[in-house]
This record gives C-alpha cells, structure tokens and sequence, in this order.
C-alpha cells in the first residue's frame, strides 16, 4: 500500500498522479475540517499489461491486403517471440486464424508459460506445403484469471499476419 498527498484546489478537486502497473484500488481519504465532516471514495483502475511480439525466420515482409505481411518459405517454421512482464505462473495466450473467404476464423487459442525474463517463444511447426497462399494471423493476450493470474485487466497484443510461399 503506498500513501500519496494531493492539494484540494479552489474547485475541490483532488489531483493525484499514480503509476500503475496492476489493477489497483485508489481511496481518497478527507479527514474532516470545521465545516466537513471526515469522508473516504474509493475508485478501481484496471492496468493493461505491455505486450510485444516479434517474428522471425521470414524472408521478407511487405505490405498486402491493408496490412504488414510476413512471408515464409513453406520450409520454414515461423518463430514467435512475446514479450510481456513477468509475474509468477503467468502464461500468454496465443491466439491463432485463418483467412478463409473473406473472413477470419478462428483455429487455435493455447496458452505457454512465460520464461522468468517474460519471454515467451512459439514456434509454428509443421509441413507447410498445404500453408502455400493460406493467410493466417497471430497475437499473445493476457486474460485476466486465465493467464495464470489476476493482477492485470485483460490485454489483446496486436495481430501479426503471414503467408507461405513455395
């Protein structure tokens, strides 16, 4: 628990700066005066978490259908990197999609434990050559109370799209 002090200005305002880094609960304590009598207010403030994902082993990327593209040699496994704070038994969320038709579909949601460095590494392994011209795409989460923990409020990391090429 850490204690701040703020001035009231002439409005009754109360303005405090708090760095957050968890979900946390702010109480605003008045102890009372001559004309007031003591009150306390309480507010949550949820912190989202500061998620980044690298890819490697592409031999190119280049913009494609509204977005940055990865491209991959359909012989090469794709290697995805996420980075994240760490805190204990705490695991991303790596969500998985395919473009089918015009449309994004869901294929595989699995959760992999963060390294003590928050690093996360997946790799998509397999035989590509059916993966030749698919559009997939791919992000890390953090789920509150699924992730291994409830110190954060949920955070969606940003998709990451690639293809495989002959």
């Amino acid at each position: 628990m850490q204690d701040l002090a703020g001035k009231v200005d002439s409005h009754c305002n109360l303005s405090v700066v708090v760095g957050l880094k968890r979900d946390t609960k702010v109480t605003a304590k008045f102890a009372g005066d001559a004309r007031w009598q003591p009150r306390s207010v309480s507010s949550w403030s949820g912190a989202k978490v500061g998620i980044s994902m690298a890819v490697s082993r592409q031999y190119k990327s280049k913009k494609a259908w509204g977005q940055t593209y990865y491209y991959f040699h359909k012989t090469r496994n794709p290697l995805f990197t996420t980075k994240m704070p760490y805190y204990g038994g705490r695991a991303q969320r790596f969500d998985f999609q395919v473009y089918y038709q015009g449309k994004w579909y869901a294929d595989t949601s699995k959760y992999f434990a963060l390294a003590t460095s928050g690093v996360s590494q997946v790799e998509f392994t397999g035989n590509h050559k059916g993966d030749v011209g698919w559009r997939f795409r791919v992000r890390s989460d953090y789920i509150d109370g699924s992730s291994g923990d409830t110190v954060n409020s949920t955070t969606y990391g940003a998709w990451k799209y690639f293809t495989f090429t002959s």
